[in-house]
């Protein structure tokens, strides 16, 4: 299955401080810049912060597995991606130039269809990241 996240911010408001850039809500819950387990996997956490922002995220789940073990439902799925995104100072400036880019594969473990253990590894030009959690990313 392929899943695909984006998203499209701005601040708006002629003198808006800084630190009003990071608080970003998007559907999975504030976003607060790009960089980190939300956006971009491959860059450290609020690694681009402006003005303006978009992000795009797509992510190929295929189950490998299911088993019971111990009385409890299991299932194993493998997660390559690929994550895209850029900052702008203003929302009219936001193009597919100087796009950041990251690519990896995840890990999502299935436990009686209600938890998801998720480890994923990013990669960019400036980094390699592991993010683990206990929740579906998207």
């Amino acid at each position: 299955m392929l899943f695909q996240k984006y998203s499209l911010k701005n601040v708006f408001g002629k003198n808006a401080a800084f630190f009003e850039f990071q608080d970003q809500w998007s559907p999975e819950g504030s976003i607060n810049a790009l960089g980190g387990k939300a956006s971009l996997r491959g860059y450290h956490a609020n690694r681009f912060l402006a003005r303006s922002m978009w992000f795009a995220n797509f992510e190929l789940r295929a189950r490998l597995a299911e088993t019971n073990l111990w009385k409890q439902h299991f299932s194993f799925t493998v997660a390559p991606f690929f994550d895209m995104g850029t900052v702008r100072n203003r929302w009219q400036d936001l193009n597919f130039q100087n796009i950041k880019t990251s690519y990896g594969a995840g890990l999502r473990i299935g436990w009686n269809q209600s938890t998801i253990l998720y480890f994923d590894y990013g990669r960019s030009k400036e980094d390699g990241l592991f993010f683990f959690g206990i929740v579906q990313n998207f």
